[in-house]
Order: structure tokens, then C-alpha cells, then sequence
């Protein structure tokens, strides 16, 4: 992966069919045009959260950042939507994740699962 794709003259250079088949990212500005989502709203709405939280206008670096830790948050809600925990007042992040006695999840099947299965084989942590 590389930025250089989102040069016209790398694209141009390169040639059509080679451009074709490139992955790269595009990088956020501020003034970007679009409508926007419902978390963070439109580009202009998130410089303007952010320049009143920080004193800064955002580079593409912090609003990668803001992504990442709202995917994130999406992916984990997802994955125990269907869990409870059985003692929440002691959960922590590793018997969260690890510990097949800290949780109990129903999967789409309605078959009880251990939320953190894929990374607790017999009691023990898959690395």
C-alpha cells in the first residue's frame, strides 16, 4: 500500500491497466466535501469539535486515529452484544478476553459460547 496513487502523475505514469489494481488510502482534509455520518458528522463538523477540543485544526493523522478507535468500539460492541458478564464488578480487559469463566455469550444459533473462545484453547492464551 502506498499514497503515491493519489497522485495524478504516478496514476497517468504508471498507465491504466497498471493503475487499476493499486490499493492505496486517501488521505482526510478538513475542508472535504460530503455528507458526512452520524458519529462524527461532516468533515468540517469534526475540525471544528476537534479545533475546540485541542486549539488545532486536524490533520488527516488525528481524524485516521478518530476512525480507528470508533471502529473499534463498533467491532467490540458487536462482538459481545449477545454476553453476559458474570461478575462485571472484577472484569477486566485480560478476563475479558481471555478468561472462559468471566463471560457467557449466545451466538446467532442461540448455542452459549465463550465471548473470547477464539483466544482461550483449555485455559490457556492462543498467541
Amino acid at each position: 500500500m502506498t499514497l503515491s496513487p493519489t497522485v495524478y502523475s504516478f496514476a497517468s505514469g504508471v498507465g491504466p491497466e497498471a493503475a487499476e489494481y493499486i490499493l492505496t488510502s486517501s488521505s482526510w482534509h478538513p475542508k472535504m466535501l460530503g455528507q458526512g455520518d452520524s458519529f462524527f458528522g461532516t468533515p468540517k463538523q469534526y475540525a471544528d469539535a476537534y479545533e475546540a477540543a485541542v486549539g488545532s485544526t486536524p490533520s488527516f493523522v488525528p481524524a485516521l486515529a478518530s476512525a480507528t478507535v470508533v471502529s473499534l468500539m463498533f467491532a467490540i460492541q458487536s462482538a459481545f452484544k449477545d454476553c453476559e458478564f458474570l461478575d462485571p464488578a472484577n472484569l477486566d480487559v485480560d478476563s475479558l478476553l481471555f478468561d472462559s469463566n468471566a463471560i457467557r455469550c449466545t451466538n446467532s444459533t442461540g448455542i452459549a459460547a465463550v465471548a473470547g473462545e477464539r483466544f482461550v484453547q483449555r485455559g490457556k492464551r492462543v498467541t
